[in-house]
């Protein structure tokens, strides 16, 4: 098979760029969807709309002859809550909204496999998954729940993620893990207010935050045989330069190869924040 003759680069190109020109986030991707449906309706490829806002999409590939079992190959497409300064020809219009993590291109590339297939004597039926909500919802999981897996007799899905820091044209496949499960979450330290003047009558919830952060970091150091990372990335607090801070916000991430690794980590930031409470006489939630 000639893929060159069947899949021209242009079409990939324009696929892209009208998807990173059109960002969407969350379960909410009602433009890229219809794109996606546009193209998929110009190759007469079966698919379904999955999920509640109808915005997952299974692109179905019949064997050549009857086969009960069905391979899948998944891509992202939803992206970011990122302003995009990048000034390309095909910037986003979707303001404070980008395709900044390359699901736009796994789309397009999901696209080019779609054209593919359909010259394609397959041995196996198989699946594309169109999923939303990769960045933060969780638009995995509700996929899985749909019964898709059952329905199609899934017997192996693969995937694949784009990595800028690899030379044009190359591909890395390893054995094992390649990519981090990522889990967020949100700490609140709820302290108690007081005129800067008089810290005694306070319970300062920024001084407390910044105990927190040093001793998440020095988990790096005492978990230093786990594969992880952990890391807080936003801090916002207090009210006014005279003012002893009542609450702070924190938001972070972990990231593990497995579940084993992630509760260990779970369990010693919960062990910090028990300390800290009755350090501070804080709530921690």
């Amino acid at each position: 098979m000639d893929i060159e003759k069947i899949l021209n680069l242009q079409t990939l190109i324009n696929h892209r760029r009208t998807i990173h020109q059109n960002p969407e986030i969350g379960l909410n991707t009602l433009q890229t969807t219809a794109y996606i449906t546009g193209v998929l309706d110009q190759l007469s490829v079966q698919y379904e709309l999955i999920l509640t806002t109808k915005t997952a999409i299974i692109a179905y590939f019949p064997a050549s002859c009857p086969s009960k079992e069905s391979l899948a190959f998944r891509c992202d497409t939803d992206a970011l809550e990122i302003k995009e300064e990048t000034n390309i020809p095909y910037c986003s219009k979707n303001s404070g909204l980008m395709h900044a993590c390359g699901h736009d291109g796994h789309s397009a590339i999901a696209l080019g496999l779609a054209q593919v297939l359909t010259h394609c004597q397959l041995q196996k039926n198989v699946l594309i998954i169109f999923q939303p909500a990769e960045e933060g919802p969780g638009g995995a999981k509700p996929i899985v729940d749909s019964g898709i897996f059952k329905k199609y007799h899934i017997t192996s899905i693969y995937g694949l993620h784009l990595n800028p820091y690899l030379p044009e044209g190359q591909l890395s496949i390893n054995p094992g893990p390649t990519l981090a499960s990522c889990r967020v979450f949100d700490l609140e330290i709820r302290g108690k207010s007081a005129h800067g003047t008089m810290p005694e009558e306070g319970i300062d919830a920024i001084l407390i935050a910044s105990i927190l952060v040093a001793k998440i970091d020095q988990l790096k150091t005492k978990l230093h045989d786990q594969n992880y990372i952990l890391h807080i990335q936003k801090f916002i607090g207090g009210s006014n330069n005279s003012i002893i801070a009542e609450k702070v916000l924190l938001k972070g991430t972990i990231r593990t190869f497995d579940d084993l690794t992630y509760q260990k980590i779970k369990t010693a930031v919960y062990i910090i924040i028990q300390d800290l409470v009755k350090q501070y006489q804080a709530k921690i939630y």
